[in-house]
């Protein structure tokens, strides 16, 4: 029970952390920082590998990580064209599109709360003498569940595809700007 409590207090600090984060960039621009936006595209793609390593038992759920992922990547590349960019002393800033990031959010928030109502709705009935039938730790539960795995995923294709193309852009944005002085 002790470590049960650990976890979950762990998750709801980094949730914490993420709302947080989120909003203050919401309200001012962001420094456009290389060394981030890569370390934060290679332990996303670490993540995801890691996810899609566990699908083997069940290949159907492939297609619905396939589907996150192509999902994802549209997402990233419109929020890339419908944010904004500036130049402040030689540093370029930018800031991505506010209703994206709140969209996606709202939705992976969602999927857990429906299931975890769906899991305290079946323990719940379990006392009453409908008996649970879930087997194993209810976090495995939510590895098995396919719309969740395609949400995972398009969270994840959306991040990793969004600093790869601000990279590229940020590089653009130079090179435009290197051309203009000259």
């Amino acid at each position: 029970m002790q470590q049960h409590t650990a976890a979950i207090s762990i998750v709801v600090m980094l949730v914490v952390l993420k709302i947080y984060r989120h909003a203050r960039s919401e309200l001012q621009f962001q420094k456009f920082v290389k060394w981030r936006l890569l370390a934060r595209t290679a332990l996303l793609v670490i993540v995801g590998g890691a996810l899609l390593s566990t699908g083997y038992s069940h290949p159907v759920r492939y297609v619905f990580d396939i589907l996150g992922i192509l999902l994802g990547s549209a997402i990233a590349c419109y929020s890339l064209r419908t944010s904004t960019f500036e130049q402040r002393n030689q540093d370029w800033f930018y800031r991505q599109n506010r209703w994206i990031g709140k969209c996606i959010f709202v939705i992976l928030a969602g999927r857990f709360l429906h299931k975890g109502y769906e899991d305290i709705h079946a323990l719940l009935g379990g006392s009453a003498g409908v008996e649970f039938t879930r087997q194993g730790p209810p976090l495995a539960e939510y590895a098995r569940d396919p719309s969740l795995t395609a949400i995972v995923f398009i969270l994840l294709a959306y991040n990793i595809g969004f600093c790869t193309l601000l990279i590229r852009k940020e590089q653009q944005l130079k090179l435009a700007n290197g051309f203009r002085k000259n």
